[in-house]
Parts: structure tokens; sequence; C-alpha cells
């Protein structure tokens, strides 16, 4: 009886790890298309701009990831294609999160290693490597930046990258499954979907 207590206890401990999102895994929240989106609130890296999710008017493209995340990074092109197309009938910003691969994990990146980027220990340093991606990357899509405590990553269980439509309700109309190949058909399914709002005029059906 003992034994099965601490099994017990084990279990439940292990439980509470995942759910935390703050594991290796990508572990699934309980966020669907047509809930409301959890709230965001967040700066640009120069702390100049104030990103507040309620207060947007238009369809928000989100764009989760880190410069340690290749497929993100690689697919920073698409990224800005998508906004220098769609932005006038769309709000577009980058949230940049929790390092995805950074030196200091042990599942680093050969350019994360080259260039000493760890993890990043405080908002200085998450600046300063979130203004390492905008310059390699030429992005003008606004970047803004997840605070310490990773509040926006863990609402929007967005780690290592994802991508999200919300829509003029504060409803979400698109979820990217997550990881290199979810955050690939997201990008497409985005792309599908603002082309059908620019020629309908009206918000297309979500994507389930």
């Amino acid at each position: 009886m003992k034994n099965f207590f601490y099994l017990f206890i084990g279990f439940l401990l292990i439980l509470l790890w995942t759910s935390t999102g703050r594991g290796e895994e990508y572990i699934t929240r309980e966020l669907h298309v047509g809930h409301m989106a959890p709230a965001l609130k967040l700066l640009s890296p120069d702390g100049k701009e104030e990103t507040d999710l309620s207060k947007l008017k238009l369809p928000v493209i989100l764009f989760f990831g880190s410069y340690t995340s290749p497929l993100f990074l690689h697919q920073s092109g698409k990224m800005e294609k998508m906004y220098q197309n769609y932005k006038d009938i769309a709000e577009f910003r980058i949230v940049y999160i929790r390092e995805g691969h950074p030196s200091n994990s042990s599942r680093s990146v050969k350019y994360a290693v080259e260039k000493g980027i760890i993890d990043p220990r405080n908002y200085l340093e998450r600046c300063t490597v979130a203004r390492l991606f905008i310059e390699e990357g030429k992005i003008t899509v606004p970047v803004i930046l997840d605070n310490m405590d990773n509040t926006v990553d863990d609402n929007y269980d967005a780690w290592p990258a994802r991508v999200f439509i919300i829509g003029e309700n504060g409803l979400i109309a698109l979820l990217s499954d997550k990881g290199p190949k979810g955050f690939e058909s997201g990008l497409k399914k985005a792309g599908k979907w603002l082309e059908e709002y620019k020629k309908a005029g009206k918000e297309p059906e979500p994507v389930r």
C-alpha cells in the first residue's frame, strides 16, 4: 500500500510537470478554434510600442517562435511576404518566445553554439537575441516579446513555433499544430484564409 501511494504521488507530479508546458515534448493545451483567444499585451524589443490584442480591430495573425527554432528562422521570408501582401487587411505580430534550441540546451543547433546564443536569463538578453533575428531575417513584421515568465507562450501553448489567426470577434479562427511541420502547414492555411478574406471582404469560416 505504501509503495502504491508513492507511485500515485509520482504519477501526479509527472502530470503537473507536463501540464506546465515546460518539458521538451509538445504538450497540447485545451485551445480550440472558436475559443476566445487568451489575453496578450506585450512590448516591442525597443520598448517603444505596445500591442494589446483586445484593442486591435482587424483580424490578427500571430507567428510564435524564436531565433534558435531553425524552421521558424528559415520561414521568416514567407512570414515577411505574407505581411507585405496582406498588412492592409490584417494585423500581424511575431511573438518572440523562449528559445527553441539554444547553445545551453540538450538539443542545441549549430548556429546557436557558434554565436553563443543561450536561453536568455533576463528580458534584456531576450531583446538582444530578438534583434539578431530581426536583422538576419530582414524582418519588418512588428515583433513583440513575451515576458520572462513566458506567460503568453504558456497561455497559447506555442513553443517551439505556432501560427494563430484571431478573428475580429476575438475568437481563434486558426491554430496550427506545434513544431516544424505544424508551423509550415499553418503558414499555408493562414495564407489561404487571408486570400479568401481579401476576395470576399469578410472573414472566412474558421479553419478546423
